[in-house]
């Protein structure tokens, strides 16, 4: 459902006027996840949630119920991040540097991948935003984003969204871009919710 979503909204963005291709990411892009790991344990459960205050502050669940939802996404134990040498955590900074350079590069001559923001429709729980592991390597690169609505709905009546990815630093540009997309796609009618 989500990849027909995508099919027609390109087809109607290509009718009015975009060049639209097949965009393949640079295989080291896979290095995202190890990284993403390495760095979020060491910075997410060591540094900030460290501070109880800081935690309290910030409205955070208490460390052990953040550390079950960590462990059980990047299937390591919060004892493992303490472990971690200070030059892995260096070193893991310097690879993502070098991956964010590659990721650039390959979308030269491109105004924005066009690519689901999520795996299907928007989740009818309000207590949840929805899977977010299509926006994690954008956010770890610091790559801006843009979500718009497809140009269909889910067979369910939900909003399938699409989003716009641009390299970094071209905030700005992505926001024509996809001020132009959702011109072109137009706004959908609110859902019908219970």
């Amino acid at each position: 459902e989500m990849n027909a979503a995508i099919d027609i909204s390109a087809q109607k963005l290509a009718e009015a006027g975009a060049e639209v291709v097949d965009f393949y990411l640079p295989e080291s892009f896979g290095l995202y996840d190890p990284l993403t790991a390495m760095l979020m344990l060491t910075e997410g459960l060591v540094i900030n949630l460290k501070d109880k205050g800081l935690q309290a502050g910030k409205a955070l669940k208490p460390t052990s119920e953040v550390t079950q939802v960590r462990a059980k996404y990047y299937k390591l134990p919060r004892q493992f991040a303490d472990l971690i040498p200070a030059t892995y955590y260096l070193q893991s900074q310097r690879i993502r540097r070098q991956l964010r350079h590659t990721v650039d590069a390959s979308m030269g001559g491109f105004d924005a991948i066009l690519m689901a923001t999520a795996a299907g429709e928007a989740p009818a729980d309000p207590r949840t935003s929805g899977d977010p592991s299509l926006l994690v390597p954008w956010s770890f690169l610091g790559n801006p984003t843009i979500s718009i609505p497809a140009a269909t709905l889910s067979a369910n009546n939900m909003p399938l969204g699409l989003q716009l990815v641009g390299p970094t630093m071209s905030d700005e540009h992505l926001l024509g871009v996809g001020a132009w997309c959702q011109d072109v796609l137009g706004v959908l009618d609110a859902p019908d919710l219970p």
